[in-house]
């Protein structure tokens, strides 16, 4: 998070227009959130809504011309080092994501970075069966559609509340529940 708050502060040093925008569309995310919190039943879409209003603004032309800031900052060596690290660590984060929103699609893409950081980081085990696990996901569109199709509706992960953001992986779900019967 150290990391992001260095690189966020200069970016918006050096892009103060877009700094207001993002504000004011991260407040109301946080509002949806707040509000979903407490009375999730009255507008369980006001976190949706919140979201898409900040992604339909973040793929404005205007707005990604601006963020290719990283491209053009990308000659200083040290900062070109910073992003290569972060973005391994969003790696993992987006593999978090995808298992937190039962997100079929975010699952195999986040995964296949993962691939790649595996074999990076020399973790034997990993990278010689990730790479079948990925390859097997995607074979089920055509071996076993309704599965594919199972998935793709959520139930890659196990959701407990109908809160946003809360679901958890298999395989963590099966720890909880053994956990129980000890």
């Amino acid at each position: 998070m150290a990391l992001y708050e260095l690189i966020l502060e200069q970016f918006f040093t050096e892009k103060p227009n877009l700094k207001s925008i993002c504000l004011k569309l991260a407040d109301q995310v946080h509002e949806a959130c707040a509000k979903t919190a407490v009375v999730i039943s009255t507008n369980p879409g006001a976190v949706t809504m919140a979201n898409d209003e900040l992604l339909h603004t973040l793929t404005n032309e205007d707005v990604i011309q601006q963020l290719k800031w990283e491209a053009q900052k990308s000659t200083n060596a040290m900062f070109k080092s910073l992003m290569k690290y972060i973005h391994r660590v969003e790696s993992i984060l987006y593999f978090v994501e995808a298992s937190r929103n039962s997100d079929l699609v975010l699952h195999l893409q986040a995964g296949e970075a993962l691939s790649k950081l595996f074999f990076a980081l020399d973790r034997i085990k990993y990278k010689r069966l990730w790479p079948r696990y990925i390859a097997d996901m995607h074979e089920l569109k055509t071996s076993h559609p309704q599965t594919w199709r199972e998935l793709q509706d959520g139930n890659i992960s196990v959701t407990k509340s109908v809160i946003p953001f809360v679901s958890i992986g298999a395989d963590h779900a099966c720890e909880q529940l053994n956990r129980r019967i000890q």
